[in-house]
């Protein structure tokens, strides 16, 4: 008898669910504070003098589609195609003058997801874990101690790649599903290309990483 109320309680919680099994698609809107970790090279201009020295918050926006599929109630798989700008602003003394660098990387991005979600019929929760592959479009370093470089994609390795995540809560009105969360990236890889890893004023270099952090905003509809 218990074990024919448990199936049943199973079969009632996620079957609230139901609207979302199945094939669904929409489109996404992200803002993000971004930057790169462990930078050196994007602390130091070209001299290795008058060093960068002090991040400066850099926020950026991100924009793209998607499509996923329910497997089950409670678990999905999605996958995204973004356009998204990363990068670091930076700050450093330059004689009298107070200086900021900025480095603009701009990227496709597909990251691909594995997603939970909480039972509810109307309103639930998510979490969303997988990995991203980015594919840099173009780059930009505006360095006033140096030189403004407009096309800087040289200066960058053309593919990075990381583990990205994103947990918020969904509202389900018929076939429209409207979600917010709090996302974020790490990259694995160094964005630096080798002949631009600049080591630091103590002479070493350390590898970069870019990180991405901000809220993600999604509406889709359900096939």
């Amino acid at each position: 008898m218990k074990k024919v109320l448990l199936l049943v309680i199973t079969i009632a919680t996620f079957g609230t669910l139901k609207a979302q099994d199945g094939l669904y698609a929409g489109a996404q809107f992200g803002y993000y504070l971004v930057g790169m970790s462990n930078g050196p090279a994007t602390l130091s201009n070209a001299s290795n003098t008058n060093a960068y020295t002090h991040f400066k918050g850099k926020y950026s926006t991100k924009e793209g589609l998607s499509v996923g599929y329910g497997i089950l109630s409670f678990l999905a798989v999605q996958a995204e195609l973004n356009f998204a700008t990363l990068g670091q602003a930076s700050t450093g003394n330059y004689g009298s003058s107070t200086l900021t660098r900025d480095i603009n990387l701009n990227y496709v991005e597909i990251p691909i997801f594995l997603k939970l979600r909480t039972p509810g019929e109307a309103m639930h929760y998510y979490f969303m874990i997988g990995p991203q592959f980015n594919f840099l479009s173009s780059a930009s370093i505006t360095d006033p101690a140096n030189v403004n470089i407009s096309d800087a994609k040289s200066h960058f390795n053309s593919t990075d790649m990381g583990l990205t995540f994103d947990t918020g809560a969904e509202l389900q009105i018929e076939k429209i599903m409207i979600n917010l969360g709090l996302r974020g990236y790490y990259g694995f890889s160094d964005p630096n290309v080798t002949a631009f890893q600049l080591a630091n004023t103590s002479g070493a270099y350390s590898s970069s990483h870019n990180f991405a952090v901000g809220l993600s905003l999604g509406a889709h509809y359900n096939f």
